[in-house]
């Protein structure tokens, strides 16, 4: 009878834990339940969409850990992207190759140590929520990499890039005191120049160069600086905000877990009975 109970539960969203982590004594919206008797050993069916989902969107607000890890190791490529050469940084640089001036290329060998492994493949979720901040230049790519603030010109502008010679080229190699230098591979036809004079126009608000070295600029934070919370915040699609839920009177209030987890429990049971009253009410108007 249990095993044909779990099986229905697990098309539900449910997954068995062995370890009962908070127990049957908090059973808002039933994040867990206690399957077996008294004569048997019971098991926990665990709905961990529940228990991972934040506490202001309706869940028991305990971290997935499988994004945690993930937020922490590309924390460590943030580090390496902005690098003070210090002793780690020049440890990697030198076993595995470098991709470009940000980062090492994907490691793909099938022996040694597989923990820079693991973390590089993060790069491009770093990477995607980043821009880069010139100042020198000499770090940006000013094709391939994401510095002005409409995005990759590579991508935006692709039939410009295959006219120009330095398509590898840095800022710091372009951009003189008179203003950008670009080269083309040759004369530019007549339905061209307009497309061109569009790119300048483009790139011509550049402040020029600064003191100082380029930096990897984290969007998710005001002031560039990547935070773990962040970034787990970016990953986690779990969150759907649920409308009017009082969060903070449920567990910012001076009381007693067990009775904060039970008005949970209350206010979603009757959250739950509203929707479905609401659909009950439509479906009798149709």
């Amino acid at each position: 009878m249990a095993h044909r109970l779990f099986r229905d539960a697990e098309a539900d969203g449910w997954k068995r834990s062995d370890f009962p982590i908070i127990s049957e004594s908090c059973l808002g919206d039933s994040p867990y339940v206690r399957m077996g008797n008294k004569e048997k050993k019971g098991f926990y069916l665990v709905k961990w969409k529940s228990v991972i989902t934040r506490k202001k969107n309706g869940g028991l607000g305990i971290k997935y850990l499988n994004l945690q890890s993930k937020a922490l190791q590309m924390k460590w490529l943030w580090k390496y992207a902005n690098g003070n050469q210090l002793l780690w940084e020049r440890v990697i640089e030198a076993k595995y190759i470098p991709e470009d001036k940000w980062m090492t290329k994907e490691v793909t060998t099938p022996y040694g140590v597989s923990l820079w492994m693991s973390i590089r493949n993060l790069w491009d979720e770093v990477k995607n929520n980043s821009k880069v901040k010139v100042f020198d230049g000499r770090k940006t790519m000013f094709w391939k990499d994401n510095w002005h603030e409409k995005g990759n010109l590579e991508e935006l502008l692709p039939d410009v890039y295959n006219l120009v010679t330095f398509q590898q080229g840095f800022i710091a190699d372009l951009w003189t005191l008179q203003g950008w230098n670009f080269n083309f591979r040759r004369h530019l036809n007549d339905w061209e120049v307009q497309r061109v004079g569009n790119f300048l126009n483009t790139v011509e608000p550049f402040n020029g160069l600064q003191t100082g070295m380029d930096v990897l600029w984290w969007i998710g934070n005001n002031r560039g600086v990547y935070k773990v919370n962040r970034a787990y915040k970016l990953m986690d699609q779990t969150n759907q905000q649920i409308k009017n839920w009082p969060w903070k009177q449920i567990w910012k209030s001076r009381i007693p877990y067990k009775v904060s987890c039970f008005v949970r429990f209350v206010g979603r049971l009757s959250n739950s009975y509203s929707r479905q009253c609401h659909e009950e009410r439509d479906n009798l108007m149709l």
